[in-house]
């Protein structure tokens, strides 16, 4: 029996246009009603994570930031806050400076990033800061960083692998094609956050049911008992699954829910 339920959010229940589709909102806030703990477990941050929980009505724990970062409940309190020592960060910093890398970086609810002149201004959120230079943004230890730079993947890997300290993830399209590479805590993974958020909820590994789509999504389907990769996943993510659910285009989370609840 299924009782609480991990759900990933870009490429898993967001569409292409990053709205959560009306049939999976629809059956996840059946499942919360029913008293099923629906627990959201993304790399986005808090600010962003926290308006689509609200939207889907949900209030119970929640996992940001890779699963550095995960709260009592969708207005906090804030339980385990992860981060990169400042050592590793600034040395990555600088290395992006040296080579133009324009890096994303998380610090709670804020971002900093590098100013780019062909950034439409208007259309960045209010909780996006702009810095001269990446260094300038390690002024406390950072949440997550992030680059889009493809000849950024193995140098930032390398690095992290050399201090222990931190840990890096690539991120693939449905192709398999690399689309950015991520910095976190050496703790920080969906697998160690979503084993913290059950065992605090008294839930056992067979009564959990984890929806993803991307390689960051494995540590949490390796630990559900029933796991799901959406179609639009790589086939790395769809070997650790159980099930193989339609594309988030096409409603994928509803089809699990459906097919396990």
């Amino acid at each position: 029996m299924i009782r609480l339920v991990a759900i990933d959010l870009d490429g898993t229940l967001l569409d292409r246009e990053a709205k959560v589709p009306p049939e999976g909102a629809a059956r996840i806030r059946a499942a919360a009603e029913a008293g099923i703990h629906v627990v959201i477990i993304t790399t986005r941050i808090a600010v962003s994570t926290r308006r689509i929980c609200r939207e889907l009505g949900l209030n119970g724990p929640m996992v940001c930031s890779n699963g550095a970062e995960i709260y009592a409940a969708t207005e906090g309190p804030l339980l385990v806050s992860l981060r990169i020592p400042m050592e590793p960060a600034r040395m990555i910093a600088r290395m992006a400076d040296e080579n133009g890398w324009s890096l994303w970086m998380t610090f709670g609810d804020r971002v900093r990033r590098v100013r780019s002149r062909e950034r439409n201004r208007s259309a960045v959120r209010d909780y996006v800061t702009f810095v001269d230079r990446n260094i300038d943004a390690m002024t406390e230890e950072p949440v997550t960083i992030f680059t889009g730079n493809l000849e950024a993947i193995r140098p930032v890997e390398t690095a992290c692998a050399a201090d222990g300290r931190c840990r890096t993830e690539v991120y693939y399209d449905a192709r398999g094609a690399a689309e950015a590479v991520g910095v976190f805590a050496r703790e920080a993974d969906k697998g160690t956050a979503l084993r913290y958020v059950a065992d605090r909820l008294g839930v056992e590994r067979s009564g959990i049911l984890a929806i993803g789509d991307n390689i960051n999504d494995i540590p949490m389907l390796e630990l559900a008992g029933t796991a799901v990769a959406m179609d639009n996943a790589v086939e790395r993510v769809k070997r650790a699954a159980d099930a193989v659910a339609p594309p988030n285009d096409r409603e994928g989370v509803a089809w699990a829910l459906r097919r396990y609840l």
